[in-house]
Order: C-alpha cells, then sequence, then structure tokens
C-alpha cells in the first residue's frame, strides 16, 4: 500500500490527481510501481524508509542517470524527478520485457552501452566513486574480507554447510592474498563510468533497443571491476567465449595487456558473488527484502526468507563448486 504523502508527492509531480498505481514485482531491495496518468506512464521506485544506506543510493542514482541523460544517453529510464524526504524517485517507464535468453546481439548492446558511457566528453570526474570500488588489485581481497566480517558477527553454529561454504571462500582468498605480486598494491585509476550492478538482469527489452536501469552503486570505476562483475553476475550469466570481444574493446585495453593477473581478479569476484549470494543472511539486508515484497503478512514473509536462505545458500554452494571450472574455461579464451 502506498503511503498518502508519496501519492500526494506523485501527484503533484505529475500534474494530475488521477493515477493509477500498478505493484511491479521481482525486486529484491525496493518497491517499484507502474504509474498511469493520462496517456503518461512513469516508473516509481520507494527505498527502504528506515535503512541508513536509502538515501545515498536514492541520489546516487539520480545523479548518474542524469547525467547519462545529459550526454544524451538514450537507452535507459529517463530521470524525472526525487524527492529525499520520502526516499522514492520517479523515472520514464519502460515498456519492454526483462531478458532470460542471451543472444550475440544483446551482449553487444551491453558492450556498446558501455563504450557510449565511456566517450571522453562523458566523463565525470565529480561523479562520486561506484560502491566497492577497489583502490588497487589488492581491494579485491578486502572486498571479500569486509563481507566475510558480516558474517563472523552472526550465530552460525546450526548451520554447517554455511559454515563450511565460509570457510573455504575464506581459505581460498587466503592463498590468493599470500601469492600476491606488489603491483597488486598501486593505486589503479578509476577512469570509467560503470552501472556497477551491470548485467542483464538490470536490463529491459523493446521491441526497438535494450534498456539499462538501476544504477544505485553506478560511479567512477575501475574497468577490472566492470568486466569482472559484468562476467560473473549470476543471475542471466554471459558465456566466457564472449570476453574477447570485450578485450578487443579501448575500454578495457589496460586488462588486455595484463590477462594473467585479470583470470585471478575473476576468480575473487566470482567468490565475492558466492557471498553475495549469501546477502539474505545479514539481518540488514532482511530487512530489506521484507520491505521489498510489500507483504504485510508476518507469517507469510518469514516463511518465504526461510525459503529463499536455504535457496540461496544452496545456489552459492554450486556457484563455488564450479569455480574451478570457469576458471579453465576463461585461461581458455585469454
Amino acid at each position: 500500500m502506498i503511503e498518502t504523502s508519496i501519492l500526494k508527492w506523485l501527484q503533484e509531480v505529475v500534474n494530475n490527481e488521477q493515477v493509477l498505481l500498478t505493484p511491479i514485482n521481482g525486486g529484491a531491495n525496493n518497491q517499484g510501481f507502474r504509474v498511469s496518468s493520462g496517456t503518461e506512464q512513469f516508473f516509481l521506485k520507494c527505498f527502504e524508509p528506515h535503512n541508513s544506506r536509502s538515501l545515498s543510493k536514492l541520489r546516487n542514482e539520480y545523479a548518474f542517470a542524469s547525467h547519462l541523460c545529459k550526454a544524451e544517453i538514450r537507452n535507459i529510464g529517463k530521470p524525472i524527478a526525487y524527492s529525499e524526504e520520502l526516499k522514492v524517485s520517479l523515472f520514464s517507464f519502460i515498456d519492454g520485457q526483462t531478458i532470460s535468453k542471451l543472444t550475440a546481439s544483446h551482449i553487444d548492446a551491453a558492450l556498446a552501452f558501455i563504450e557510449a558511457i565511456n566517450t571522453p566528453a562523458i566523463f565525470d570526474e565529480s561523479l562520486p566513486v561506484a560502491s566497492e570500488s577497489p583502490a588497487t588489485l589488492y581491494g579485491f581481497v578486502d572486498i571479500i574480507d569486509k563481507r566475510l566480517e558480516r558474517f563472523a558477527q552472526l550465530s552460525l553454529n546450526d548451520n554447517h554447510q554455511l559454515q563450511s561454504l565460509l570457510q573455504a571462500i575464506a581459505s581460498r582468498t587466503r592463498q590468493i592474498a599470500e601469492t600476491a605480486e606488489p603491483s597488486w598494491h598501486e593505486q589503479l585509476q578509476k577512469t570509467i563510468l560503470s552501472p556497477s550492478d551491470f548485467g542483464f538482469h538490470n536490463a529491459i527489452e523493446t521491441s526497438s533497443d535494450i534498456y539499462f536501469i538501476d544504477f544505485e552503486y553506478a560511479g567512477r570505476d575501475t574497468v577490472w571491476k566492470l568486466l569482472s562483475d559484468f562476467f560473473a553476475q549470476p543471475a542471466i550469466p554471459v558465456p566466457l567465449e564472449n570476453i574477447t570481444r570485450f578485450l578487443q574493446s579501448a575500454v578495457f585495453s589496460q586488462i588486455s595487456q595484463r590477462r594473467q593477473e585479470f583470470v585471478t581478479i575473476y576468480e575473487l569476484t566470482l567468490m565475492k558473488w558466492c557471498l553475495i549470494m549469501l546477502n539474505e543472511f545479514i539481518p540488514v539486508i532482511e530487512q530489506r527484502r521484507r520491505f521489498s515484497w510489500n507483504n504485510s503478512c508476518l507469517n507469510i514473509n518469514n516463511d518465504v526468507l526461510s525459503q529463499k536462505k536455504q535457496s540461496q545458500l544452496e545456489k552459492s554452494m554450486r556457484y563455488f563448486a564450479h569455480i574451478p571450472e570457469k576458471i579453465k574455461t576463461l585461461d581458455k579464451y585469454l
């Protein structure tokens, strides 16, 4: 149920008291609504009001989208308005479908989008740094360590499967850290713009184009993180055979010169995603999940969360087990 204050704000923004809101299901962190106002359609995004990071994510997404829109990047949702007080934002509505089966044209569109937003004229030093953007290559180790610390604060004595998985990730991370070259501590330049959580799980296909959405974590980033995340994202996996097309792009020329180091960075990124899949076990993220489901029934939410935790744990375990195979495949294409 949408709050009265949000509805009133929305009516003022679209200059119409007669608006129809239709919930859009599928979000993991926020609530989304399709807004119909006369002949116009909008997308309303409501952030979890009690989360300490909601305001920064709201500002970040709106600023990044506004910057791209000003640069005439067309295949994004156009930002319309936002309210820091209500923690909501309004974008143009993209009338299309989610992508379930990848084709070469989809992957070409993703690369074209990254190249388009990374022309020299678009880059802006004033934009914030992307979420979890490492300062050095060793920073990819630090990312995993920080995520593991969140689990160390929880009582997991009764979940041996989860404990075993976390220990395996920690052990492999330490092995990599102990063999890191001195160059891994050199400063990385954040010379590109990245949506950060970039992948086809955040894309909408229309009859004429592919649109990319969700810029909450976007900003100035390193090519290492963008490329490794794109090929590690588990929701709609991108086959590694396509990585050669990305390495041929000028955007990723730095990685082309250090390909074997990228193999290790990719392995660390895969383990990071194993931990991201386990987010439902983190209390603050559990609260965001409950908010995004937009369901007032506590028993239903508890049951859904319990099932989700087990499902995500099993998914993460399978993902971790396949890491050696993925590293071998990547090595072949490099």
